[in-house]
């Protein structure tokens, strides 16, 4: 069939026709998700909504404080007036993923910044 051609061999490894043609939709779905989800941009740099601003808030704080703080953290920003828990109600992950790679590739960006492309990535 065709979907077996062989194009050609890198090592051990033959490379068929089939895998030319996940390798391209993977990358114009990867393109695709990319596009939609920097389209916020279009209209500056700000966070929308009341979630981001406090992904945000908590990355902030998880960053300042350190995780000890952080997992012993109740806001008394949020859900006044008898505050929140975080570590219990919150996305947990997200904040530390957010803060390990704010670390890693944030470089001379501000943490607001890198949490409205953050998205993107």
């Amino acid at each position: 069939m065709i979907h077996d051609t062989k194009l050609f061999q890198v090592r051990n490894f033959d490379f068929h026709l089939r895998h030319l043609l996940v390798i391209g939709i993977l990358a114009i779905s990867f393109s695709i998700s990319a596009m939609i989800r920097s389209q916020a941009a279009d209209y500056g740099f700000q966070l929308n909504e009341f979630d981001p601003y406090f992904n945000y808030r908590a990355t902030q704080y998880l960053l300042d404080h350190g995780v000890n703080a952080y997992v012993h953290w109740h806001d008394d920003m949020s859900w006044y007036p008898q505050g929140r828990d975080v570590y219990s109600t919150a996305q947990v992950p997200l904040h530390f993923t957010d803060a390990i790679l704010y670390k890693i590739f944030g470089g001379g960006t501000s943490l607001y910044n890198f949490t409205i492309i953050f998205p993107v990535i």
